[in-house]
């Protein structure tokens, strides 16, 4: 009995790999003819300047410019490279299952890692260049090193975050939000979930200190890069204006094509106790919210129309 269950932990890290690389295809699949927005084009010819040793201005995603145009200098500069980067980040989350999860249940993480590579609203983040799968990415990974005791790569995958655009703010608005719920509702479970930013190490801020100036740099190739650190900030607050869509079409389309946020209502319903329906329900009351308030910062869900 022993042994079978031995054989069956030996191939969960092939299967994740197999899903991995059917994510990495379902993102990449005719990546070269998907048409380029204005910002993504913006984008694409930061990363180009960087690759050529230009000075390219201030990045509103310095992560996706300094990883881009160092991959554009190491290969080519073409269409499909210049997708690359958020495939890969995105494909990566599918990983997570594998790390955090009890290997002695194969089915639950297999089928968590199914469910991250064939979410149609991670899909369609991923092909894209701005949007917010680089963030996402590199905040799950971060809290992930962190529960683990990695401190070196969580500093390296924070550093990352940081230079995530608007969208690491957005979502660092959101988790302030919970960790405040989860103070006035349950104090229990705040000191449980604030266990992870206790006391950050040296290690971990060393870390995300040089993560933040390599990339933002593209690795030294562009030193001005580093004043992107900062921009995602000011583009947050700039663009928070009237929308051209409905307040709603963002609300409606997360609960439509995206099965992994469907698992929090889900939740809610079936296995909240007395005690904690309020903490989750406030939860997805606040997500709501900050979708209406920022819907023109969700581009990727407009794609699907």
């Amino acid at each position: 009995m022993e042994n079978q269950k031995s054989e069956n932990k030996a191939f969960i890290f092939p299967i994740v790999m197999v899903l991995f690389l059917l994510g990495l295809f379902l993102r990449l699949v005719k990546a070269d003819a998907i048409p380029f927005t204005r910002v993504d084009a913006d984008l694409a010819w930061q990363a180009l300047e960087i690759s050529k040793l230009r000075n390219s201005g201030t990045s509103p995603l310095a992560l996706y410019t300094g990883l881009t145009g160092f991959l554009f200098w190491i290969t080519s500069t073409s269409n499909f490279f210049a997708r690359v980067i958020p495939a890969l980040l995105g494909s990566s989350l599918v990983f997570i299952p594998y790390v955090i999860l009890d290997r002695k249940y194969p089915n639950t993480l297999v089928g968590w890692s199914l469910l991250l590579t064939l979410d149609p609203v991670l899909i369609i983040y991923s092909r894209q260049l701005y949007g917010p799968i680089l963030a996402i990415s590199a905040l799950f990974w971060t809290l992930v090193l962190l529960y683990k005791k990695k401190p070196i790569l969580a500093g390296i995958a924070f550093g990352m975050a940081l230079l995530a655009g608007k969208y690491f703010w957005l979502t660092g608005i959101l988790v302030g939000i919970y960790l405040l719920i989860n103070y006035l509702f349950n104090k229990t479970r705040f000191r449980e979930s604030n266990r992870l930013f206790e006391k950050p190490s040296s290690k971990f801020l060393i870390s995300t200190v040089l993560s933040c100036v390599l990339v933002s740099s593209s690795f030294l190739l562009n030193p001005s890069g580093l004043t992107g650190i900062t921009s995602g900030l000011v583009d947050l607050f700039a663009n928070t204006g009237n929308s051209s869509l409905p307040a709603l079409l963002p609300i409606f389309l997360l609960m439509t094509y995206s099965l992994y946020l469907l698992l929090p209502f889900g939740k809610v319903l079936t296995r909240s106790t007395r005690q904690t329906w309020p903490l989750d329900l406030a939860f997805l009351f606040v997500l709501i919210f900050t979708t209406v308030l920022f819907q023109n910062q969700l581009p990727g869900l407009y794609a699907f129309i």
